[in-house]
């Protein structure tokens, strides 16, 4: 079975998310798909997954967008890690931020891909 990772899926996003997103990545490495409004639940807006296709410019772009996102020293958001043999995994980023914590490099390792981190530098 073949663990390496090649897409990462962001679900629960607004139109802004999206927006920013669209803003940040290549148009060529992310689609939306929109998540259905669940039966019994009127008047909210539905939600929308991201799918980004993993390399280094796209890892880089999404842990600016993270970390651009809040606005807070303590974030955690929730993500879809996609496998080559067909399987997914959700993972719950957590990130507490001090002087001495690089972002990109936790981030990575929180997703478990397989980088060099000092390639995101």
């Amino acid at each position: 079975m073949n663990r390496e990772i090649t897409k990462i899926g962001l679900p629960g996003l607004d139109e802004l998310d999206v927006i920013e997103l669209e803003d940040s990545l290549d148009p060529s490495i992310v689609q939306f798909e929109t998540q259905p409004i669940e039966p019994g639940r009127y008047g909210e807006p539905a939600t929308i997954t991201a799918i980004i296709i993993i390399s280094v410019a796209s890892l880089k772009a999404l842990s600016a967008w993270l970390m651009k996102n809040k606005q807070t020293k303590h974030f955690k958001k929730t993500v879809e890690k996609f496998h080559k043999d067909g399987t997914r995994e959700v993972v719950t980023l957590e990130l507490d931020l001090s002087s001495s914590t690089a972002p990109e490099a936790e981030l990575v390792k929180q997703l478990g891909i397989d980088i060099d981190p000092r390639l995101l530098s």
